[in-house]
């Protein structure tokens, strides 16, 4: 027994398509041009900064070096 192998419909692969979709989709909820992913891994790394030591953070991210991170500041 085999599965039917599904087509892609053709304008999901023309170019800029999933770039239209995703403007198309930002406009009509209204949110901010630079909302997205990376913007939401600063917001919790930010966050878990208060609450965590630097080389918790420094892990969580990803980075090689503790330099790599930016910290917040003291204040």
């Amino acid at each position: 027994m085999s599965l039917p192998i599904q087509e892609i419909p053709p304008n999901l692969l023309e170019p800029g398509y999933w770039r239209r979709r995703r403007q198309a989709l930002r406009t009509r909820i209204k949110t901010h041009l630079d909302a997205g992913l990376h913007g939401l891994r600063h917001t919790f790394l930010t966050e878990a900064g208060e609450y965590t030591d630097p080389s918790t953070l420094q892990y969580a991210s990803g980075h090689d070096t503790i330099s790599t991170a930016r910290l917040p500041q003291a204040g």
